[in-house]
């Protein structure tokens, strides 16, 4: 089963049980597999690998790859980073157990490629790497191309390549590239038979290359479709998840751009509204707090310029300081 890339955080998503992270490194370790096997890969041999004929070890790798995206986000970067390098070494290693010339149509490949392209572009968000992230791109539209059009996760796919095409168009910031992302995320966002928390997951990602469109070329209609796009994603998962956070912040950001179009005092509200939820529903070891923190900020001095009134001003700042202080030395948010 591949994972999912979350948009503008873009870390895996996957709903299950998990175990610490340092039982799972030991256990890669054990599976002996070192930097060199990763950076360079070798097929284990050239003849195809039939469904259902992976060793021992590679089901063992497997079940590793999918522990390594359940230690929450919340953990902190460094958790994060010792992620990103198991997940990539677990995606490259089910990759050497499935070699270019086993059957493109094989289900387990696209599931594989995925993942493996979520893991760069994980470590791409880390190192800023941009080969990193055109290989993952690569991967995820392979991942497309070989899906059936009858495959379960085949809008997975999509949303994932629509995730990578967004990262570069924040890269190049090429339009072609952006309308290329759209497109894979309105195949995404067009699958209803998804489970309501994956489903989400797709209108968020298409809501975010909405929003990016509306702020190049400034049709409200672009703006307005991401706001309901939103909204539908908020009902569609418990209140209880923490993607409950990500989705009012991507909202109040979207509604943030509509009061900066319309200039209605109440839209404005609207947006504070969003961003505070955020900030109120995030834990505060949480790595998003800073983005959240940020964006209240932004909102907040939104309020003052517009009502002069000294608590926005000074809960403005408050936001914006404490979003610095979260903020690693070498940011480039900073």
């Amino acid at each position: 089963e591949p994972l999912l890339a979350c948009h503008r955080c873009r870390l895996p998503q996957q709903v299950r049980k998990f175990c610490p992270l340092k039982v799972v490194v030991v256990q890669l370790r054990r599976l002996k597999l070192d930097e060199r096997s990763i950076e360079c890969p070798e097929p284990v041999d050239s003849s195809p690998v039939a469904e259902g004929e992976l060793d021992g070890r590679g089901k063992q790798v497997r079940k590793l790859s999918w522990r390594t995206s359940e230690v929450p986000s919340a953990w902190g970067h460094h958790v994060n980073d010792c992620r990103q390098v198991v997940s990539i070494r677990a995606s490259h290693a089910r990759l050497i157990l499935c070699p270019d010339s086993a059957p493109r149509s094989m289900p387990q490949r696209v599931g594989y490629l995925s993942n493996l392209g979520i893991a760069l572009m994980s470590r791409y968000q880390r190192d800023n790497r941009l080969d990193d992230l055109e290989t993952a791109i690569s991967y995820c539209r392979e991942a497309t191309e070989t899906s059936a059009l009858d495959y379960p996760f085949r809008a997975g796919a999509y949303n994932n390549l629509g995730a990578g095409l967004g990262y570069l168009y924040g890269r190049i910031g090429s339009l072609e590239v952006l309308e290329a992302s759209i497109e894979a995320n309105e195949i995404a966002a067009a699958d209803t038979s998804a489970a309501p928390p994956q489903r989400a997951l797709y209108l968020d990602g298409l809501a975010t290359g909405l929003r990016d469109r509306y702020m190049r070329t400034r049709d409200v209609r672009d703006l307005e479709r991401s706001i309901d796009l939103i909204r539908e994603a908020i009902k569609l998962v418990p209140d209880n998840s923490p993607n409950q956070a990500l989705y009012h912040d991507h909202l109040g950001s979207c509604v943030r751009s509509l009061y900066e179009w319309m200039d209605e005092f109440q839209v404005l509200e609207t947006a504070i509204s969003a961003h505070q939820f955020a900030v109120d529903h995030t834990s505060d070891d949480s790595p998003a707090m800073m983005g959240y923190q940020n964006n209240l900020g932004n909102a907040l001095h939104d309020r003052y310029a517009r009502t002069h009134e000294k608590d926005d001003l000074v809960g403005a700042l408050a936001s914006w300081k404490a979003a610095i202080e979260r903020a690693p030395a070498d940011s480039p948010h900073l």
